[in-house]
This record gives structure tokens, C-alpha cells and sequence, in this order.
């Protein structure tokens, strides 16, 4: 260090940029440390030195700057060093004595070290750069091409430049000449002219064919980086796109030797172009090691933003890569949302290391500075969906520490409010982000149909009924939108209003149409009247099987006050007939079943749309529907003839599935089958295990699951001695043997009515379960390990007990 201080102590102002450059380049010996480059920033910058630079050591003294690394530049304040720099460099009179290459420094360090350059700036620095390689016949390949990239990567990096450089006579030059120019280009030149070409966005038909024409002359020299690049910036173009069929086979070639950088821009490119196939997935395997998180998650970016479904391989690749090296990523906010994101889409949560994952996400959180916007509530969402709780709770703070009424749109405050609402955030936040929400419906500000359904999903009385005010306003056009958030609303906000409508609803699309439809095949187009309304029998009155089944999800709510199990029975005769329960999407029917269920009717045609949901299992069903038709073939009491199929999709579903309550429910709904013998209990073994075997509280449900399980003389296994021993363990902690009562709550109203029969007042039998439960769990674990049969302690009245702890989401 004393020897660097000594010679930097000996130098002559004019030799200070050439010293620097011999130190930073490892010309004389070793590196020096940080404090030598502070010490000769401090030197060079001293008003008696700096002075007595020339422009053409000013310029160099940019070069030395770059060469430091972002850190020591940073720590130094190089930066600063730049700018004064280019404020005595960047004017006519200095101007005029620089050649290209030393204006290419000034270039370079601008966009390296993040130091802006002025519209006026740039203008002086294009007109020299256009004299130097025109009107002065100074023609340099090398510098031109070195000047064309800094100008693509400055305007990369400066997007406001752009229009100024790619409408400068520099650019317009070097575009007309070059047919000539390209002649005499190696193919690393040509890659970096091809990559200015397409930042400055300035490839036309001309430049294309000339660029594709070249590619194919040098299309055996094209390899590495060169190959990554201009792969990557003829991507976008439809002109040049055709470059990735010629290059596919040295991709092939060089696929094994790779870097990270060269893999993200290969990827990228044939991503961007909607030229993927499969075989590159090896390539992408091969290089993950060698990627840093930026590079990685530019190409994972693009596969979901592209709907590239990964294989299998891959995503076993990603998931270990990921594990392996999430506690040293160094991410940004957004490397952080694509990692989340992947994860949930690909179905790779529960495959995770989940505590690593969620420090590091917390820590990105904690550590940006940048103002709320779409990536931190997106984040939000996704840190929930992979279930990284305290990632999901430091970003719901720093939200709502700093939440700008006007930097979101109205989805993104939906998304942030049922990402709060789901994680139970605080409720000072969430009553923040309401209260944007309400005053944007007064407003009457657009939301979209399922925006609304998100909102009367967990919105207060308040909030439905600015709903029902701004969708309807007293008026219902019944399609499948409107009666979806309906149904949605009446379940929770009863009023005059609401009833009518769904009144309306029902008349209009079950009654009505039904009655109309009938007339029209008995030939009678004389209109009829329903309630005192005239409904014409016209063709046109057939609404779609989707506002059909909507319309029916309102049916529960209307008991009492329409003949409700009849209007049902009609619809089902209805829709067989008229669309076969066959054709049908399968979620509409797991939401008749539903309504079924809930209205507690018993008809022939639920077997048969029972037997169909169960061979559509593999199909587009939800877990929550999944869970709804274990529900409905319980209370119905529907045969399942393949008891095998449904138990095997409901082991996937607990794998999948990210939400525990959900793994719990359908464990319990199994359970309560096995106890009424609909199912046998040696079969649920394999579920009850799974269950047990994810981390969390014990929950009153799973406690309950186990419980029925035992009492229908489920086998114990050594599997599942861990899960139960961990069950005993927090029920200690809860104290159990005490009176307590256990009631689920949501902020919505609307469910609050759906789950009033599932919560009933009955603290004492409760607390008659749950003491079974411990002594049951107890006497297992009493006696050894050893797999066995251990018959549960029911307490009086178990089967009324039981039936009515049945809990739904």
C-alpha cells in the first residue's frame, strides 16, 4: 500500500491517468486496495491537478474509473470524478480534439457508472462523431463499430435518448453505408453493430437482409458470445427472426460450453422469437450452475410470460439449483417476484427449502428502498401463494408504511387486498386498502367482473353494498358475470334490493326461461306471464349453461322465501335435457352439487353428476372443488364407486395444494366417510399420513380428522408418530382439558351465514373431543411405536358430535 501511495506521491499530473490505468489493469503488480483508489480519486480531483489535464487524460481518467468495479467506484466517488469530466470534455472547443476512440470512453462511462449525459451533451458528442467518420474521411471500423454499441447500450440505459440518437446523422450515415460497412466486419463486430441496431430500434427490411445475408457467409465462425448476441437481438424483429433457424444447429454445437450469460441471452432469444422447443432445456440444465439470479430469472421471465410449460427434468434441475443456492442469491425486487412466481406456477412449493426461501425474500423485502408499485404487490400475492409467511408479512408493512392512494390501478388493489385478507394481515393495513377501494366505488371508477368477485368474496356490509350499487343499480342483466357476484353478494348483504334481484335473477333465467322454453316446443309463441311479467317464448331466451348453474348457487340463500328445492329439481331436468350432463364443464358441475348440498335434496340425476365430476378428477378442477365434492358425496350420501381414483387425486391434492386448511378439510370430510362406513379406513391411511407429515399448528379440523379416523379403526403407522406426537404436544400448550370453544371467523359477512351450522354453540361437547382426542393420542403414544389398532375414546352422543364438526372452508 505505501509503495502505490509513494509512486501515486511521484507522479506528474499528466501521468495520473496513465498510472492509474497500469494499476487497475494489473500492468505493475497487484491490484491496490480500496483505499489507494480513494486516495488517488481524492489526488486527481484536486482543483490544481484536474486543471491541469488535457481532454485526452480527462478521457482516460473515465477509462480508469470503470475499471474499478461498481463497489470501489462507489466507495471512492468516482462517479463524481465522471461528471466533471464531462462537463469540461463534452463542448465544441474540447470536442474537436478528441478521436473516436476517446470519445467512446466518455460513452462507456456513462452507462457503466450510471452518469447521465444531457440532451445537449449528446447532440455535440453525435455531431463530432458523425464529422469524424464522414466529413473528415476518418474511417475506422473498429471505433465505429465501438461507437455504434455505446450508443445502443447508452440508449438501453437512457430510453429518453433514444429518439435523439437513432434520428442523428451519425446513425443515418452508418444505416445507408452499411452494405459497404458490413463487408469488412469480423463476426464479433457484427454482433455488437446487430445488438445497437436493435436498442436503438432502427432494424428495417434493408439492414435485415444485409445482417441475415452476413450470417449466413459466417455462419461457421459463429460461436460463444458472438452467437448469444446476435441470437438475442434478432429475436425481436420479424426481418431477422429467421437467424435462429439458420444459428439453431451452433447452439446444438456449443451447448455444452456455455456460460450463464451466453445460456440467459440463448434462451431469451428463442423465447422472444416463440421459436422454443423442448431440446433446449438441456442447454438451460447444463448452465444453471454457472448463472447468477439475475441472468436466471431473465429466462424464467420469459417461460412463464410465454406459457412454456418446463419438463420435468428441468424443473427437477431448477428446484435443487434453487435450494442449493437461495441463501447466497443476492436478489433484486424483481429477480425476488420472478422466483416467487415460478414456484407457485410450476407447482414447485412444496419442494422448496421454505424457511432459506423465506429469509431470503424477507431480506430483499427489508432492504429495498424503492417506492410501492405492481412488483411489491405481485410479490405479496406470491409470497403468500409459496406460503413464506414472514416474507408475506415484511411486505404487507413496508405496503402499508408507504402506500400511495394513486400508485396502483384498481386490479392492483384488489390483488393487494385479498393478498392481506388471505394472510390476516393487521387490520390497520387492511382497513388502508379498503378504504381506496370504497372510495373508487363511489368514484364509480371500473373494476373488472372478477375484481368484483374478489371484493364481495371478503368485503364487509358495507362494501357489498357500494357493489350492489355501482354493478347494479337496481338493474340485473342476467349473464354468468353478474350472476356469479350476486350470489356472491346475497350471501352476506340482505336487503329489499338484494333479494329483488336475486328474486329477478331466478325468475328470469330458471322460471322464466324454463316455462317460455316449454311453450316454444308445444308450439304456443302467445307470450305467457310470470309473477305479472310477460316472458315471450322466443329462442333467444336460452341462456348459457354457465348462468344457469350461477343462477342456482343463489337458490340456498332464497329458502323460505321461494320454492327453492323445486325450481332446482326443474333446472337439473332442464339441463340434462337440453345440454347433457356429459357436455358439461365439470366445475359447473361440482357447483350443482353444491347447491345441492347445501338445499339438502336428494335427486337421481346428483349420482349421475357425482359419478361424472369423479371421471373428470384428472380434468380443470380446483382443490376447493375437489373439497366441494367430497362434501356433497358425504352429505348426500352418493355412492363412490371408484374409491381408489378419488383417493389417489386426493393425495395429489395434498401434495399440491398450498393451502393447509384446505390438506385438513379433505382429510376430515375422508375421516367423517370412513366413520358413516361410506368408505373403508384402512384405505385413508396413506392421506392421513400425508397430512400429518406438512409442518403447522395443530388445527381443531386436523385434531378432528385423526380423531374420526381412530374412532372407525383406522391403522396407526410409524409414519405417522411424529405428526401425532407434535399434535399432543400443542394441544398441551392450549390446555385443552380447560373450557374453550373454537369459532371460525372470516371478514366477510357472506360466509359468516353459510357456516353458522357448522359452528354451533357447544363448547361442553367440544371440550368432550378434544379431551378424546389427547387421551387417544396419548394411549398410542403409551404404547410404543408399534403399528397397530388404537381405538379412539368416544364421548357421549359421538355421532351427533361428530356430524355437526364437519367444517368447511
Amino acid at each position: 500500500m505505501q509503495r502505490f501511495i509513494a509512486a501515486l506521491g511521484a507522479a506528474k499530473p499528466a501521468q495520473l491517468p496513465q498510472l492509474g490505468l497500469r494499476l487497475a489493469n494489473r500492468l505493475a503488480g497487484p491490484r491496490p486496495p480500496q483505499q489507494f483508489w480513494m486516495e488517488y480519486v481524492r489526488m486527481t480531483g484536486e482543483a490544481g491537478t484536474f486543471s491541469r489535464l488535457s481532454p485526452h487524460s480527462k478521457c482516460l481518467l473515465t477509462c480508469v474509473a470503470c475499471r474499478l468495479g461498481s463497489d470501489v467506484a462507489k466507495a471512492s466517488q468516482a462517479d463524481q470524478l465522471v461528471k466533471r469530466v464531462f462537463k469540461d470534455v463534452i463542448s465544441a472547443k474540447a470536442l474537436c480534439l478528441l478521436n473516436l476512440e476517446l470519445i467512446n470512453m466518455l460513452l462507456v462511462a456513462s452507462y457503466t457508472l450510471k452518469v447521465p449525459i444531457s440532451t445537449e451533451q449528446m447532440q455535440q458528442i453525435l455531431t463530432r462523431g458523425h464529422q469524424l467518420v464522414e466529413q473528415n474521411n476518418y474511417f475506422n471500423v473498429e471505433f465505429t463499430v465501438s461507437i455504434l454499441h455505446s450508443l445502443g447500450s447508452l440508449a438501453r440505459a437512457y430510453p429518453r435518448l433514444r429518439p435523439q440518437i437513432s434520428s442523428s446523422d451519425l446513425l443515418r450515415w452508418v444505416m445507408v453505408n452499411f452494405d459497404t460497412l458490413s463487408r469488412s466486419l469480423n463476426t464479433r463486430e457484427l454482433s455488437l453493430v446487430t445488438y445497437a441496431f436493435d436498442k436503438l430500434h432502427v432494424l428495417n427490411d434493408t439492414l435485415a437482409s444485409v445482417i441475415v445475408e452476413n450470417v449466413k457467409a459466417k455462419q461457421s465462425e459463429i460461436e460463444g458470445q458472438t452467437l448469444s448476441t446476435i441470437l438475442l437481438a434478432c429475436a425481436s424483429h420479424p426481418g431477422t427472426s429467421h437467424v435462429l433457424t439458420i444459428l439453431r444447429e451452433n447452439v446444438r454445437k456449443t451447448a455444452a460450453n456455455v456460460t450463464g450469460r451466453e445460456a440467459c441471452n440463448i434462451c431469451c432469444a428463442y423465447l422472444k422469437a416463440g421459436r422454443w422447443d423442448e431440446s433446449l432445456f438441456s442447454l438451460l440444465e447444463s448452465a444453471l450452475p454457472g448463472m447468477n439470479p439475475q441472468e436466471l430469472c431473465n429466462v424464467v421471465n420469459l417461460m412463464i410470460h410465454k406459457n412454456v410449460n418446463p419438463t420435468h427434468s428441468f424443473k427437477d434441475s431448477y428446484i435443487d439449483h434453487i435450494n442449493a443456492a437461495v441463501g447466497r442469491f443476492q436478489l433484486s425486487l424483481l429477480d425476488a417476484l420472478t422466483l416467487a412466481q415460478s414456484l407457485s406456477c410450476w407447482g414447485l412449493m412444496q419442494r422448496v427449502k421454505k424457511q432459506d426461501l423465506d429469509r431470503a425474500l424477507t431480506l430483499v423485502i427489508q432492504s429495498d428502498k424503492s417506492t410501492v408499485c405492481s412488483k411489491h404487490v405481485y410479490l405479496l400475492h406470491y409470497c403468500f401463494t409459496i406460503e413464506c409467511h414472514r416474507a408475506a408479512v415484511a411486505c404487507t408493512k413496508m405496503i402499508a408504511a408507504s402506500l400511495d392512494a394513486h400508485a396502483l390501478n384498481n386490479k392492483e388493489m384488489v390483488v393487494l387486498y385479498n393478498a392481506m385478507c388471505n394472510i390476516d394481515a393487521e387490520k390497520e393495513a387492511v382497513v388502508k386498502v379498503e378504504d381506496i377501494i370504497r372510495r373508487r366505488l363511489t368514484e364509480g371508477k371500473r373494476f373488472s367482473d372478477i375484481d368484483m368477485q374478489t371484493l364481495a368474496y371478503w368485503g364487509d356490509v358495507n362494501m357489498l353494498r357500494l357493489i350492489t350499487k355501482s354493478r347494479f343499480g337496481g338493474n340485473l342483466v342476467p349473464n354468468y358475470m353478474n350472476t356469479k357476484l350476486l350470489a356472491l353478494i346475497v350471501k352476506g348483504y340482505q336487503n329489499e334490493e338484494t333479494i329483488e334481484l336475486a328474486r329477478h335473477a331466478i325468475e328470469k333465467t330458471l322460471i322464466g326461461t324454463h316455462q317460455a322454453v316449454d311453450s316454444l316446443q308445444k308450439g304456443d309463441n302467445a307470450p305467457s306471464t310470470i309473477n305479472g311479467a310477460y316472458v315471450h317464448a322466443t329462442p333467444e331466451i336460452r341462456h348459457d349453461c354457465r348462468t344457469v348453474v350461477a343462477t342456482c348457487e343463489i337458490l340456498p340463500v332464497m329458502q323460505g322465501k321461494m320454492d327453492v328445492v323445486s325450481i332446482f329439481g326443474d333446472t337439473l331436468a332442464r339441463i340434462s335435457a337440453e345440454y347433457g350432463f356429459q357436455n358439461i364443464d365439470v366445475k359447473l358441475l361440482v357447483a350443482l352439487l353444491s347447491v345441492a348440498r347445501k338445499l339438502n335434496v336428494r335427486l337421481e340425476d346428483l349420482t349421475l353428476i357425482a359419478n361424472l365430476v369423479m371421471q373428470g378428477l384428472d380434468g380443470d378442477i380446483t382443490h376447493l372443488g375437489f373439497l366441494e365434492y367430497l362434501n356433497a358425496v358425504y352429505r348426500l350420501e352418493i355412492e363412490v364407486t371408484d374409491v381408489h381414483k378419488v383417493l389417489k387425486y386426493a393425495e395429489r391434492v395434498i401434495i399440491a395444494s398450498c393451502e393447509n386448511r384446505v390438506k385438513e378439510a379433505i382429510a376430515l370430510t375422508l375421516a367423517s366417510m370412513c366413520f358413516s362406513g361410506i368408505i373403508p379406513a384402512n384405505a385413508i391411511s396413506t392421506v392421513i399420513a400425508s397430512v400429518l407429515a406438512y409442518p403447522g399448528k395443530s388445527t381443531y379440523m386436523l385434531e378432528k380428522a385423526l380423531f374420526l379416523y381412530l374412532q372407525s379403526n383406522g391403522p396407526t403407522t410409524l409414519s405417522m408418530y411424529d405428526g401425532i406426537e407434535e399434535m399432543l404436544y400443542r394441544m398441551r400448550q392450549r390446555k385443552i382439558n380447560g373450557p374453550t370453544l373454537h369459532r371460525q371467523t372470516t371478514r366477510a359477512n357472506s360466509y359468516t351465514a353459510e357456516q353458522t351450522d357448522l359452528h354451533r354453540d357447544i363448547a361442553e361437547e367440544q371440550n368432550q373431543v378434544q379431551s378424546s382426542v389427547y387421551a387417544t393420542l396419548q394411549k398410542y403414544l403409551d404404547s410404543g411405536t408399534k403399528p397397530g389398532m388404537v381405538c379412539a375414546e368416544a364421548p357421549l352422543a359421538f355421532d351427533y358430535i361428530a356430524d355437526i364438526l364437519i367444517t368447511r372452508l
